[in-house]
């Protein structure tokens, strides 16, 4: 009903989510409650938790996510050497230090700019927001079924008002974990082979049907390194928020509030992996699509078991002061907000990925439904058996990254003044100004080390570093492959391959700066709206038309070799010899770009009837571009004769623009009931897109092939070159059988549906290999929720389903896309009250135990499966 009345009162298109009391958000993870709302769905983490949010079909990183107002920094994944984008990760934060989101999804001149789908505000709790003391404390054990662990979850928070009410506090504290695991199998990609058109290499034409492939595999759709995981992670969050205000009269009011947050991150992989090449292939099986469904490699196919052992702490910091005054008339009002905040995390030395193994004959096959078969012949010359993956004579050294890792730290400072002119009953009832100012900073360091020591297979590793990992009779449900294998401890792995090298630093990792950025942005916006109202056929309508101009600078440093020649090398026409300046040493870069955007809006709203309502919006909305992107740093990738490559990131990029339209109609038929329908069409202007373009670069002229002093090189960078659109429809209903008999009328439901379309995206089957973009995310979602409230006892039962949807446009070395196979899953809470202070609570999710499938550009190009289990938490609640 609170999330009901804000859409309805609102200016804009905004559907929200409220708490029901303090510290007791709707579910334990704030996306998990955000994909209720119509024409929103999420992505999640590799423990099955909502992690990123989808709207309308545009990403985590196109939608603007703020902390009461405040813009929040990004949620850094801790991978050396990347910059994130700018987006929040919802797993970072616990869901009970959150009061309520809203999901702006139409603009207007006061909203915060950065968000092409939406802009989501969180708010937390504030003291004068409940009357008098509160306090509030919680505990609960939750049960991951795949993993067979408990572990335990703690919430506190108190409130108060002091002083004859004028001043106010509150502290909360929040404590999570959670012992998980996720079974999975997952192919690399599928690599588009075509070289000859003789796919048989017998004379005979290629049958996309069925076609024997031996022993060349070519014009075909090529699998490669398929990979058999168990991943036991430890997830823990501890976060705590303080609110202080003071109203030293009625017409002021203080607010500083702070939140900190650290988010651990602890996960072991357990991993077989086998690598398929089309050079180690004996013989294949081609199906549907020209994609190879089944392969066996020759004696160069290899059997590998890796550790993937990472630690991720993320503390996120904020600190805001707010000041929000009123004339004694009501006439003028001015709210003053300055504010800090930082993401960071930091994995130096706290990441490792080891392999061992050995030489094998490979058999994989896929049959188009169910899991991929594996197994092995084995080299019986060799003395390696077949189907033998648990010898620990056969072992061999190989790849090891060890120690390595990175530090990345988004820092934002802002200030802002907002001002209203309230005019009261006149047709032009509020005059709305404001300023904006702020300065993000951005800085990743990144490590590299000599991971290929002992790679070839060819040193023996004592049978007492390695042990036999059980994923379990039922592991994925069986199959035709493997379910236990060798593992070892890294550790003892590297301790071992150092006393055999003579050399205590033998993979150490050491900073590398050409994989380090830092970006600073700075940020000044100014904006006017005036707000209009009054009646027309005595229907009430309202309406805001406003402009806000956002001016931005951009400052990049990195690092990179400067290339001052390219010379012949004697014998091997081929190639040429690259010369850098200082020995190849990296040097520092830098790079400045500004650029402005005037942002239009204008919305709309008629009341029809007292329970009628239709909206129209139009505006201009903008998201700047992923931080990564603007790096200066250009590498040489390929240096040939003919064929000169190199990569970089472009400092000089202007922002996504969109142009966005929203027409709904709402029924407010009753309290706690409504219907919607809403229509929306977004056309994204600028959009960026890794793409080659050729671009003269310094070069010497010794060879004699550069006589003006320049090379053309194939540069790959992201550019603005292409235009997006996408449109749609949303329709939701929400019932209460209020109005039925008891005990009927505590039942309600709600049901919603978004249906979304854009050219601009890719679909199954699209045979454009050569297509250099692709809009990610877009698909249709559905939301189904039965829920009963009368009493003591609450129950709510929630089904969430989304359609298949492309989630990467360009995946692997080929960029062939992968796409995300249709779910949905089923979750369920429930509650008992028992005397007025203490209530039980009963929480499951996934349910349904549904797990995520993705595939590639065909359905038959199966890429992975991915199962975290159902899981249960018991609690208590005493609130006072």
């Amino acid at each position: 009903e609170k999330s009901i009345e804000i859409k309805r009162n609102a200016d804009v298109i905004v559907d929200s989510i409220a708490a029901e009391d303090l510290g007791k958000f709707p579910d334990a993870n704030v996306a998990e409650s955000l994909q209720r709302i119509t024409g929103v769905s999420i992505s999640r983490n590799n423990q099955g938790e909502g992690n990123g949010v989808t709207v309308r079909g545009f990403g985590p990183q196109f939608n603007a996510t703020l902390l009461n107002g405040r813009v929040l920094p990004a949620s850094p994944a801790g991978v050396p050497g990347t910059v994130a984008a700018p987006s929040f990760s919802f797993d970072s934060v616990a869901a009970e230090l959150i009061a309520g989101a809203d999901v702006y999804k139409s603009s207007n001149a006061t909203l915060q700019e950065g968000g092409i789908g939406s802009l989501i505000n969180l708010r937390t709790a504030r003291p004068f927001d409940t009357a008098g003391s509160r306090a509030v404390v919680s505990g609960k054990d939750t049960y991951e079924e795949l993993s067979g662990e408990t572990a335990q979850s703690f919430f506190a928070l108190y409130s108060d008002r002091f002083g004859g009410d004028r001043w106010g506090a509150l502290i909360s504290a929040s404590y999570q974990k959670r012992e998980s695991r996720t079974d999975s199998i997952s192919m690399q990609s599928y690599l588009p082979h075509q070289n000859l058109s003789d796919t048989d290499n017998n004379g005979t034409p290629f049958n996309p049907t069925d076609d024997t492939v031996t022993p060349v595999v070519d014009d075909v759709f090529f699998p490669r390194q398929i990979t058999h995981t168990v991943s036991l992670a430890e997830p823990e969050r501890l976060g705590f928020t303080g609110v202080l205000q003071f109203r030293p009269h009625d017409n002021l009011l203080f607010t500083l509030d702070g939140l900190w947050n650290r988010y651990e991150q602890h996960s072991d992989d357990y991993q077989l992996s086998h690598y398929f090449t089309p050079d180690n292939v004996s013989s294949a099986t081609v199906g549907a699509n020209r994609t190879v469904t089944g392969l066996v490699t020759n004696e160069n196919g290899h059997t590998d078991f890796a550790r993937n052992v990472n630690r991720v702490p993320q503390t996120t910091r904020a600190v805001g002061l707010n000041a929000d005054w009123r004339s004694p008339g009501g006439l003028l009002s001015l709210n003053f907000d300055v504010s800090t905040s930082s993401a960071t995390s930091d994995t130096l030395g706290n990441q490792s990925f080891s392999v061992m193994g050995y030489q094998n004959v490979v058999n994989w096959s896929y049959s188009g439904s169910g899991l991929p078969s594996l197994t092995t012949s084995g080299i019986p010359s060799l003395g390696i058996p077949a189907n033998t993956f648990t010898d620990p004579s056969l072992a061999r050294a190989h790849f090891i990254a060890y120690g390595t890792g990175g530090k990345t730290q988004d820092t934002i400072d802002a200030g802002k003044i907002d001002g209203v002119l309230d005019f009261g009953e006149a047709l032009l009832s509020k005059l709305k100004f404001g300023a904006y100012a702020s300065s993000r900073s951005y800085r990743s360091v990144a490590t590299e080390n000599n991971v290929c020591s002992f790679c070839g297979y060819f040193l023996p590793v004592p049978a007492n570093l390695t042990s036999v990992f059980d994923a379990g009779s039922d592991f994925l449900g069986g199959g035709n492959f493997p379910t236990r294998w060798l593992t070892f401890d890294p550790d003892a792995y590297v301790a071992y391959l150092r006393t055999v090298a003579n050399d205590p630093t033998l993979y150490t990792a050491n900073p590398n700066p050409s994989g380090s950025t830092f970006v600073r942005e700075k940020v000044t916006a100014a904006y006017l709206q005036l707000d209009f109202a009054g009646e027309v056929w005595t229907r009430h309508w309202s309406a805001n038309i406003g402009l806000r101009y956002v001016h931005s600078d951009v400052a990049s440093e990195g690092a990179s070799r400067l290339l001052l020649d390219l010379q012949d090398v004697p014998g091997d026409p081929t190639i040429y010899n690259a010369v850098y300046s200082g020995d190849g040493a990296a040097l520092p870069v830098a790079a400045e770009h500004s650029y402005d955007n005037l942002l239009p809006t204008l919305n709309a709203r008629l009341n029809l009837s007292e329970t009628w309502i239709a909206r129209f919006a139009a505006s201009q909305t903008l998201t700047r571009p992923s931080l990564n992107d603007l790096t200066p740093r250009l590498s040489y990738d390929t240096l040939r004769p003919n064929n000169l490559v190199a990569s970089s990131g472009n400092p000089d990029l202007k922002p996504y623009l969109s142009t966005n339209f929203d027409l709904s109609l709402e029924w407010y038929y009753a309290r706690g009931g409504h219907v919607t329908f809403a229509l929306f069409k977004k056309t994204v202007h600028d959009y960026i897109v890794q793409s080659f373009a050729t671009e003269q670069l310094v070069v010497g002229n010794s060879s004699g092939d550069f006589p003006g002093g320049t090379a053309g090189f194939r540069v790959r960078r992201p550019r603005n070159v292409e235009t997006a659109q996408v449109e749609g429809v949303e329709v939701a209903f929400q019932h209460s059988f209020s109005y039925l008999p008891a005990p009927f009328d505590g039942f309600g439901f709600g049901v919603n549906a978004t249906f979304v379309h854009s050219p601009s995206t890719l679909s199954p089957g699209d045979l454009q290999t050569t297509r250099s973009f692709a809009l990610e995310g877009v698909g249709d979602s559905q939301n189904v929720m039965v829920f009963y409230e009368k009493g003591p006892l609450g129950i709510r039962a929630s089904y969430n389903h989304r359609e298949d949807y492309l989630q990467l446009a360009f995946n692997g070395e080929a960029n062939e896309p992968l796409f995300v196979k249709g779910s949905g899953q089923l979750d369920a809470q429930a509650s008992y009250r028992i005397g007025e202070h203490v209530s039980i609570t009963l929480d499951g999710t996934n349910i349904t135990d549904t797990a995520a499938e993705t595939y590639g550009r065909f359905q038959n190009q199966w890429i992975s499966r991915a199962e975290t289990g159902p899981r249960y938490a018991l609690g208590v609640r005493a609130n006072f």
